[in-house]
């Protein structure tokens, strides 16, 4: 009998304790629903604060810009309304202000607004859409331009693969050939000519015939000395002329191969000079030599001038240096 009714007491015991801990346990629960409870609360009356706040501040808005379009008027027209809108950096069109208008309006597309027009919710909802159509017409056709460059330079680009660019005719923006084009070109080739007198010196003395020629020469050329550096100035003078892609080809083209001769005329003097200091002896150039180089450049320039260039030729018979020329006008306009 002890052992039962001790048994007995354990059990209420027991009891009592597991009613007390889930008593404690739906406190707890109660508290945290409270507590949650009121931070939904506090919550939601932030989000309606915010929510007032973003209206006050969207009317402050909408009430600014309806001054700044007003003015010191009482009402804007249509007109009006496009002119001041794109004062203050917003560019719509007619069919966009018409939108705007008669969202305000219904049926009056010609109406003018007061200050509760432009101040209203409808003004500026109708507003922004009309802008970000607007915009998005805008991104659609610079994606739409984009893309056709893009096709245009890739198919560029398998031209020029399936058409090598030295099969295809160059053509120069200015092709003038006019008399005055022709004569300015033939003027490009007194630089080889006034340098190349020295080496003339030793012909006139068999063919005196060439004195006037020679006398004729001198001219320039005493007015081209008498400046310091004149010859220099002259041949870069000449040769900055050929890169300016504005003048006429036949100009750029006679211009480059003069610089060209005159370049050349240097090469047997160093030649022979390089010669005579390897062998120890003084001088420079022989005589016949001086008589072939005068000659060379005077059959080049009489064919440069009289025969081609008078006739609206290119003068580009000459082996290699024509060449040279040639490639050198047309890389400068590529």
């Amino acid at each position: 009998v002890f052992r039962v009714s001790r048994r007995s007491s354990g059990n209420k015991r027991r009891e009592w304790v597991s009613r007390r801990a889930s008593g404690a346990e739906d406190l707890e629960i109660a508290r945290s629903a409270a507590e949650g409870a009121k931070l939904e609360l506090e919550a939601a009356k932030l989000r309606a604060e915010a929510e007032d706040l973003e209206r006050a501040l969207a009317l402050e808005r909408r009430h600014f810009r309806a001054r700044e379009i007003l003015g010191r008027g009482q009402q804007v027209s249509a007109g009006e309304l496009a002119v001041r809108l794109g004062a203050s950096g917003v560019n719509l069109a007619d069919e966009g202000i018409r939108r705007v208008v008669e969202a305000c309006r219904p049926g009056q597309p010609d109406a003018a607004l007061t200050f509760e027009d432009l101040a209203s919710p409808a003004f500026d909802a109708a507003l922004n859409t009309v802008i970000a159509e607007d915009l998005w017409m805008q991104r659609e056709k610079q994606r739409e331009d984009d893309e056709r460059d893009r096709k245009e330079a890739a198919e560029n680009r398998q031209r020029q693969i399936e058409s090598p660019a030295r099969s295809e005719p160059v053509i120069d923006l200015n092709d003038d050939r006019s008399i005055g084009t022709r004569l300015l070109s033939c003027l490009a080739y007194l630089l080889p000519l006034l340098d190349v007198i020295q080496y003339g010196f030793p012909l006139l003395q068999v063919v005196p015939g060439l004195a006037p020629l020679f006398a004729l020469l001198a001219i320039p050329s005493s007015l081209i000395n008498a400046i310091p550096f004149g010859s220099l100035i002259l041949f870069f003078g000449l040769s900055s002329l050929s890169n300016n892609k504005e003048y006429p080809r036949l100009l750029r083209f006679n211009l480059q191969q003069a610089v060209l001769l005159d370049v050349l005329l240097f090469i047997p003097n160093i030649i022979f000079s390089l010669g005579a200091m390897v062998a120890g002896e003084g001088g420079g150039m022989p005589e016949e030599s001086m008589v072939v180089v005068f000659v060379a450049v005077s059959i080049c320039t009489i064919y440069s001038v009289g025969v081609t260039t008078l006739l609206g030729d290119d003068p580009d018979g000459i082996p290699g240096l024509s060449n040279a020329a040639k490639n050198s006008i047309d890389r400068d306009r590529s």
